[in-house]
């Protein structure tokens, strides 16, 4: 297999996961009647504590810095500066999206929020979490019409649509004391 073939591979399956995300979300939030399961965990109807922003600090800036195999994303609250390492693709997607730019075809991360757009759903807030495991765990909440969901996701994502659509990005203050720098 060649490097293109493989990037394109790579595409395809994310635009799969993405299309299966958009699939739950419209469900959930265009059918009043419907119960969730939530075996997986990918979505479930908000409890009081998902909504609470107790206990969080809200993001002030956002920043990527790109090289040649990985991006570090940068989440600068007050007096803490979060920084995460995340794919090149995901740092150029958020890139773009700080920058204004729009690709000559929609990404992944545009083609969520054509969607979200069209179906009238409104995104609310991203919170990151937790970090677990080495990994950092992210919520990304919408609502459409009366209905409230909360997803699980990778943070770099649900920063990803929070710049392109202009909404508050949250982050557990007990994380932040331990996993970010102090900058002032």
């Amino acid at each position: 297999m060649t490097a293109r073939e493989l990037k394109f591979a790579i595409i395809l399956s994310i635009l799969s996961i993405i299309l299966a995300f958009l699939a739950i979300c419209i469900s959930i939030l265009s059918n009043p009647n419907l119960e969730v399961e939530n075996k997986k965990k990918i979505a479930k109807l908000p409890s009081s504590k998902d909504l609470d922003l107790k206990g969080f600090k809200k993001v002030e800036d956002v920043d990527i810095a790109l090289s040649e195999s990985f991006a570090t994303l940068y989440l600068k609250t007050d007096c803490y500066q979060l920084r995460m390492v995340i794919t090149r693709d995901q740092g150029f997607s958020i890139k773009d999206a700080l920058d204004g730019k729009r690709f000559y075809r929609p990404l992944t991360h545009d083609l969520l929020v054509d969607i979200i757009e069209m179906f009238n759903i409104t995104p609310e807030f991203v919170k990151i979490v937790e970090f677990k495991n080495n990994t950092y765990y992210a919520k990304l909440i919408l609502r459409g019409g009366r209905r409230i969901a909360i997803f699980d996701c990778r943070p770099s994502d649900a920063v990803a649509v929070a710049v392109r659509v202009n909404i508050p990005i949250y982050i557990n203050e007990e994380m932040l004391k331990e996993r970010a720098e102090y900058i002032c």
